[in-house]
């Protein structure tokens, strides 16, 4: 008789109507078989809390002593469902959790009032799917439970939970109605995959039996199993006398473990720890040699970008070396460094060459390296002529280009 009252369920789904009520809907469940149905519009006068203690308090008990468990579905208009994009890649889904929480306003839009993250469902690498809600509201329903005495387990989204409450789910969309707003919710075997909101007003329809209670269904249904949900912090249990024996005796039976077996809690934390280091192990190293590879590479980008800062552009040189030669006159040998260059060349007169290599102002330090020399220079079809051989030392004088 014990077992069978505790393993009663209670389903819970708040909801808005086309004129801003909040309407509440509660289904009983013992299995997979519904034992009774209740719905209500809350008093608008009444705070939230008071308002749905009062309506759970109308729930059947089998046994006085034995608090129900309830989960609560929260409509639409109550909860930000979404999926999350831009999160590291992780599998983790409670290191994702904590990172979308530190970071909750890039995600979910605020008001002034503080948001509560739920747990995500991550569906893969960088791809999941969360809610967030008004911590405030959360605060009030936990208090609600406290009036009715009843375990309050889990609140979750109810386009989380919308299709375990059809009674034949299909693979069409379910159209679901709150707040005078449409909304859509595609699932893939009882998986949320899609939700849109449909912009505009949404006509009035009668509640079908089939939609009027499937989201207090199927909380009722999957409050174990579904992820995208918020955990009470009390688990709005009353604190009676009977909560307090069972509390000392918890505590003493912590006590004698702790004294019989000791070390067990650091055991298993040392080898949670080593399993974790032992699985972020390949991505240390590739971190470690992709760091080294960009050391490398920063670095010889660093010598290509002083060299570039310092180098002379070769056709400047040359075309200062050009509009200096005589007519008739021809580089024989050309050597540049960074801080000039020297060239040799043949030409009909050295001093004419070197004078006019004076007026380029980018070259300075003109001087005649080695002795000058004549040379008979002959060509096809032409008479010998003589030339002087002489070597040219130059030095950049003018900025660079």
């Amino acid at each position: 008789m014990i077992l069978g009252a505790r393993g009663t369920r209670i389903g819970v789904a708040l909801g808005r109507s086309a004129d801003g009520g909040i309407t509440v809907s509660a289904v009983g469940t013992r299995g997979d078989r519904v034992e009774w149905r209740r719905e209500q519009l809350l008093d608008p006068d009444r705070p939230i809390d008071d308002a749905l203690g009062r309506f759970m308090l109308t729930f059947p008990r089998r046994l006085p002593w034995i608090l129900p468990r309830v989960a609560v579905a929260l409509g639409p208009t109550f909860v930000q469902l979404k999926r999350l994009p831009g999160l590291p890649p992780l599998s983790d889904s409670r290191l994702l959790s904590a990172a979308v929480r530190e970071s909750a306003p890039r995600f979910f839009l605020r008001n002034g009032i503080p948001i509560e993250v739920s747990g995500l469902r991550v569906d893969g690498a960088a791809d999941a799917w969360g809610a967030a809600t008004e911590r405030p509201l959360l605060g009030s329903i936990e208090a609600a439970c406290r009036r009715a005495r009843v375990r309050l387990v889990t609140v979750v989204p109810t386009g989380a939970v919308l299709a375990s409450g059809v009674d034949s789910p299909t693979a069409d969309p379910i159209i679901w109605i709150d707040g005078g707003s449409r909304y859509t919710f595609t699932y893939a075997d009882q998986r949320l995959v899609r939700a849109v909101r449909d912009r505009g007003a949404a006509k009035p329809q009668p509640a079908s039996d089939r939609l009027l209670y499937a989201a207090a269904l199927g909380v009722a249904r999957r409050w174990r199993s579904e992820p995208i949900a918020w955990r009470p912090t009390d688990a709005g249990i009353p604190v009676d006398g009977r909560t307090r024996r069972l509390a000392w005796g918890a505590a003493i039976a912590a006590i004698v473990v702790a004294g019989v077996i000791p070390g067990v809690t650091s055991t298993i934390a040392a080898r949670r720890a080593t399993v974790h280091l032992r699985a972020i192990a390949p991505l240390r190293r590739q971190a470690i040699a992709t760091a080294d590879s960009l050391r490398v590479v920063t670095a010889a980008l660093d010598q290509i970008a002083r060299f570039a800062a310092r180098r002379r552009p070769a056709t400047s040189v040359l075309a200062g070396i050009t509009s200096a030669l005589p007519p008739t006159s021809a580089v024989v040998a050309l050597d540049v460094d960074t801080l000039g260059g020297t060239f040799v060349a043949l030409t009909p007169d050295a001093g004419a060459l070197v004078t006019r290599m004076s007026r380029d102002s980018e070259l300075g330090g003109i001087q005649i390296v080695g002795p000058v020399t004549r040379e008979a220079v002959t060509g096809p079809g032409a008479a010998a002529r003589q030339l002087e051989r002489v070597a040219v030392r130059f030095t950049f004088a003018g900025p660079k280009p």
